[in-house]
């Protein structure tokens, strides 16, 4: 190999390559490896180097169409014209497309503000923290499945031990099963409504209701259906909804989103509706994180009074369906709902805590938005 000779000649005192040369080499070498047209094993195991279309056999071939064919599948699970985060020219103005419903409709989306909040050098810091691959943010099948065969016993904890009792009698293919199958573009165009008073003003229900998943709060929603909408696809369970003159009115149809006390071995029979649950996945941790270093960003310029302040709770749920987007199982989404410091539509008065940076939030869903790093994403209400 390459790098095993210029080695040798180094130790001997003779340079194949110019020290600077060096990355570029290592480079090349890499793209071979991973397209399979050059050996990367050990020199210790004899000359084995085989290139593909050089006798190299049955088996090679049948390799590398395998990879390529895994290749176009992971390729297609990336939904619209997602662009690269260095291609963002500082623009906040909203795509093109944000101007379309799913249903065809003409729609506002949210304005591009007269100045951002951030200088553009560190709006970029913000969108090279959000536009990271969250593969396993939301607990699915596939995920489940991959830690399986990666790990065993103790290390399955945050999918199999945590969610199933150890008395339980199904098989470990079973449990699996329990998980959501998140297929490309199985929940179509998708919108995340939250509590924003400014769904009082836009008057969103008809485009909201036009697409085939809408994830919302369990919160009151006939007497604002103009506003809200009214169909429920997904529901976030926050407890102090669930109770009072705000409590919900309506059922989800399709997944009770991350519940604070999941059923015994996930079974929906147990869950109201016999609606099953939808799970956060081994990707939270590093998003809290990431979410963190956004904050210290706007600490950085902003320089807030209050100290502790955090990211709120939504931060992670828009996140968590941004990355749908991503992975193909929305084709798009659209968020309502998610003002930058307003009360809530059912309780004005009610407004956001100052423990939060309401702004950092939602100028990162803008990023996005404006960016097209995770695909189709558009916010509708300041």
């Amino acid at each position: 190999m390459v790098l095993v000779a210029w080695r040798r000649g180094w130790m001997r005192g003779r340079r194949f390559f110019p020290h600077h040369h060096l990355g570029h080499v290592a480079l090349v070498l890499c793209f071979l490896c991973t397209v399979g047209l050059a050996s990367c094993s050990s020199p210790r195991g004899g000359n084995k180097r085989r290139v593909v279309g050089e006798n190299s056999g049955r088996n090679d071939t049948a390799q590398v169409a395998a990879l390529r064919s895994e290749r176009r599948r992971a390729l297609s699970w990336v939904s619209g014209e997602r662009r690269l985060v260095q291609d963002w020219d500082g623009s906040l103005d909203p795509p093109q497309y944000c101007f379309t419903s799913p249903g065809g409709m003409t729609v506002k989306p949210a304005k591009a503000p007269r100045k951002s909040p951030l200088p553009e050098n560190y709006a970029k810091q913000v969108l090279q923290l959000a536009a990271k691959d969250r593969d396993c943010i939301i607990l699915s099948r596939k995920c489940a499945n991959e830690s399986s065969i990666k790990h065993t016993g103790d290390r399955r904890l945050p999918y199999f031990h945590r969610y199933f009792d150890p008395s339980s009698k199904l098989t470990e293919e079973e449990k699996i099963m329990r998980f959501p199958d998140l297929k490309p573009g199985s929940w179509g165009s998708c919108a995340i409504v939250g509590n924003g008073d400014n769904m009082i003003k836009g008057q969103y229900g008809k485009e909201i209701d036009e697409h085939d998943f809408v994830a919302r709060y369990n919160v009151i929603t006939k007497p604002y259906a103009k506003a809200v909408g009214t169909k429920v696809s997904g529901m976030f369970d926050k407890f102090n909804y669930r109770i009072g003159p705000h409590k919900p009115d309506r059922m989800p149809t399709m997944y009770h989103m991350y519940p604070k006390r999941p059923p015994k071995d996930l079974d929906p029979n147990l869950m109201k509706g016999k609606v099953p649950p939808l799970l956060y996945g081994s990707a939270k941790s590093p998003w809290r994180r990431d979410a963190s270093q956004i904050y210290e960003i706007f600490k950085k310029v902003k320089k807030p009074k209050k100290k502790g302040v955090h990211p709120t709770g939504g931060f992670l749920r828009v996140m968590a369906m941004v990355e749908m987007v991503r992975l193909g199982v929305c084709t798009r989404l659209d968020i309502y709902g998610f003002s930058t410091g307003g009360g809530k539509y059912f309780k004005r008065k009610h407004t956001v805590k100052t423990d939060h940076i309401i702004v950092a939030e939602h100028f990162t869903y803008r990023l996005l938005m404006a960016s097209g790093s995770k695909g189709k994403v558009c916010i509708y209400g300041d």
